[in-house]
């Protein structure tokens, strides 16, 4: 047959045999990932590049995506795993796919236990996560874009949500918060003027402000911490400082009360004599 003249002429020629015609070659020899394992390769893949088609946040000519597509493409080739659409097809009948965070922190992708395979779009063969998954996914964290709907939930259920991320992040959400709602920065009380940059008593009067403009217009408020935590039992709930930021601000609706808003307002804050 062919296959064998081929195979004869190339063992003559002192050369490497080839495979016979129309034999496929050998099948990737897959491992499972843990997800701790598939955390830390979505965070340095995520870091370099957007998952293979995702160009949602890609902005540049079309020389340039041109450069990031062959990158993305030399990526996946790399790892064994590219078809056209980067994804081998392996992917779509056996395994696993899991959702996580990118390196931002601001979308979710999907990564595959065995190829892993990254992905923007929900593959086909993804399947929801347990109620006992989900528990663990939302301790993983939550993207910024859904931040605020995570927010809406806890509140919903008479409850103050505690957001904890990176520094980074912090900033990102204060700076959100400064925009749709009021922010109470307690981290100069925590460092001190030196390094605030700014005196104990205008950090104290700024969450005063804070607090009486997420009150009047319905606001949500932000407590900022920061990576220094303030001592709210003896900065803010001694004496004259209870006007700044009363203890009730951490509990649900604790700013309700006229008696503590009375504390709070100054006569300039107040409408028609009124704590509204």
């Amino acid at each position: 047959s062919l296959s064998v003249v081929v195979q004869d002429m190339a063992e003559e020629a002192g050369g490497d045999t080839v495979p016979p015609a129309g034999d496929a070659p050998p099948a990737p020899k897959w491992q499972e990932h843990t997800v701790p394992e598939l955390e830390e390769y979505v965070k340095a893949y995520t870091s370099q590049g957007l998952a293979s088609n995702d160009i949602r946040h890609f902005v540049g000519d079309g020389h340039d995506r041109a450069a990031e597509k062959d990158y993305k493409a030399a990526m996946l080739n790399a790892e064994g795993q590219s078809n056209e659409q980067g994804i081998h097809p392996d992917s779509y009948v056996m395994g696993k796919w899991y959702r996580m965070l990118n390196a931002k922190g601001d979308c979710f992708v999907y990564v595959h236990n065995m190829t892993k395979a990254i992905t923007a779009a929900r593959p086909e063969n993804f399947e929801e996560p347990s109620a006992e998954e989900l528990e663990r996914e939302r301790r993983r964290g939550i993207p910024l874009t859904m931040l605020e709907a995570e927010v809406d939930r806890v509140t919903a259920q008479k409850k103050i949500a505690i957001i904890f991320g990176s520094e980074e992040t912090a900033e990102k959400i204060k700076a959100f918060y400064g925009y749709r709602g009021a922010v109470a920065d307690t981290w100069p009380l925590a460092v001190g003027r030196v390094k605030a940059k700014v005196s104990p008593s205008t950090a104290l009067e700024r969450c005063r402000a804070a607090v009486v403009k997420a009150c009047k217009n319905g606001e949500t408020l932000l407590i900022h911490l920061g990576p220094d935590i303030a001592d709210f039992l003896g900065k803010f709930s001694i004496g004259d400082n209870r006007k700044y930021l009363h203890s009730s601000a951490f509990d649900f609706q604790g700013l309700m009360e006229s008696s503590i808003r009375e504390r709070m307002y100054l006569e300039e804050d107040k409408e028609a004599g009124q704590c509204v």
